[in-house]
């Protein structure tokens, strides 16, 4: 790592039940770009547990109207084709959208559900290109992988402090004519991108009870131990 090294320190709460966190710190730095080269971003020291990650994140809706730094974002996407892929040949493609006219147009390219769109600072839509994933057992594997791409994105947002939300509920030929998307190329999935507003309205309350985000079911339901 050149001439810096780095530590892993794990500090714990004072509490038993406190959950453990670990700091990646900088105790020797070679300037500040060996700094960004090993976080990706300056300043960014501490770094969340992969768990506390998966954990954390959650369908964000409601954003600051504070753009995203663009860094952050071209982090996000190294983290995203840092993903495996069908024999690695990496059909993703990723088109991100900042312009206002823009998103409100991918807005009503979504369903009435996803309204609140139109006030995301960024959109980033994942596309793919079937040729270059697999077809086996009936199954396009393009899907998987943008899905694999989409969730090292996801995940190194939350990390960062900043929302994301799944969407699938869209026009694809509309978001394809939108954003100028050749005819071979698949749109697979959207997420708004930004810094979540942590007020929540009536509708936003409603709308976590329907859908039962943070919900999940117990691990002896939903798992199997050396067959069905």
């Amino acid at each position: 790592m050149g001439c810096a090294r780095w530590y892993l320190l794990r500090y714990c709460a004072t509490s038993c039940s406190a959950t453990v966190r670990y700091v990646l710190l900088a105790l020797k730095v070679c300037g500040h770009r060996e700094r960004e080269k090993y976080f990706l971003l300056p300043r960014h020291d501490i770094i969340m547990e992969t768990l506390d990650a998966i954990k954390t994140r959650k369908s964000v809706r409601r954003f600051q109207d504070r753009p995203v730094e663009r860094e952050k974002m071209n982090a996000l996407l190294e983290a995203a084709v840092q993903a495996p892929s069908w024999t690695n040949n990496q059909c993703w493609r990723f088109i991100v959208v900042t312009e206002k006219e823009t998103i409100e147009k991918l807005t009503k390219a979504n369903s009435n559900f996803n309204s609140w769109l139109k006030d995301a600072p960024v959109v980033i839509v994942a596309c793919a290109d079937p040729k270059d994933s697999g077809d086996w057992n009936g199954l396009q594997y393009f899907m998987m992988d943008v899905s694999l791409a989409m969730h090292n994105l996801v995940l190194m947002a939350t990390d960062m402090g900043l929302g994301t939300c799944y969407l699938g509920a869209y026009d694809e030929m509309k978001v394809k004519e939108i954003l100028g998307v050749p005819d071979n190329i698949r749109v697979a999935a959207m997420s708004p991108l930004g810094y979540p507003l942590d007020k929540k309205t009536l509708r936003d309350k409603m709308k976590g009870a329907i859908l039962r985000s943070s919900n999940r079911e117990p691990i002896e339901k939903v798992s199997h131990w050396e067959k069905w």
